[in-house]
């Protein structure tokens, strides 16, 4: 039978080291601790000697789930959270649409702890720029921190002339922030949007044509 110790977790820092025991001082003073010691992260071997797992100058990237078995007998759970600074995930950042339909922008962002993130549009004739806010026209979904990542989705139910030009989606937490511009431009034909930030081609093209054909 395995004995399996309570789930651990643990935080950290980027840059920081962390030693993962898998035996506790009960587990140690019972003794027969030779056997092998398989670690898995996330499901997968890794390859270690010895029940300790040492973690040097860890990133995001080691963030995770940890198990370890000792001798078939002794198992134990970590989940380890490194904390970073926000990286905006998101691969596209130009959508177009007609005036008098809705457009979308997506900001995907990588964070721990949770980020707080704000939209401004850019003014055209000047750097300064403004916080886009809740209205009548305008909404901003959240989509459910997990895993470390949260995504925002800033969007325009009506496109009006002055909501063309380019925004920013800027995230931040407690060690650090960064930004990423956006750009919402004319398109002379509506486009239809999709949950996944796709255009169905044919779709489009469809629409295109009912377009053209009722001007």
């Amino acid at each position: 039978k395995v004995e399996e110790s309570r789930q651990k977790f643990i935080m950290e820092r980027t840059g920081g080291n962390i030693t993962l025991d898998c035996l506790d001082m009960k587990n140690k003073k019972e003794g027969n601790i030779s056997g092998v010691t398989v670690w898995r992260k996330n499901g997968e071997t890794i390859v270690v000697n010895g029940t300790n797992l040492k973690l040097i100058r860890v990133d995001k990237e080691d963030s995770g789930e940890y198990h370890c078995l000792v001798s078939g007998k002794f198992a134990k759970n970590f989940t380890l959270q490194v904390k970073h600074a926000p990286v905006i995930k998101t691969q596209t950042f130009s959508v177009k649409q007609h005036p008098g339909y809705p457009a979308s922008l997506t900001c995907t962002v990588s964070s721990m702890p949770v980020p707080l993130i704000r939209w401004y549009h850019l003014s055209n004739s000047s750097s300064a720029s403004k916080l886009v806010e809740y209205s009548s026209t305008v909404s901003i979904d959240l989509v459910g921190f997990k895993d470390g990542m949260m995504t925002s989705i800033l969007k325009l139910h009506n496109v009006s002339l002055e909501n063309y030009g380019k925004y920013a989606c800027n995230a931040s937490n407690e060690l650090g922030e960064t930004s990423k511009l956006y750009q919402l431009e004319y398109s002379p034909v509506p486009v239809l949007e999709f949950s996944s930030g796709r255009m169905n081609k044919p779709v489009v093209m469809l629409l295109t044509l009912v377009y053209l054909a009722v001007r």
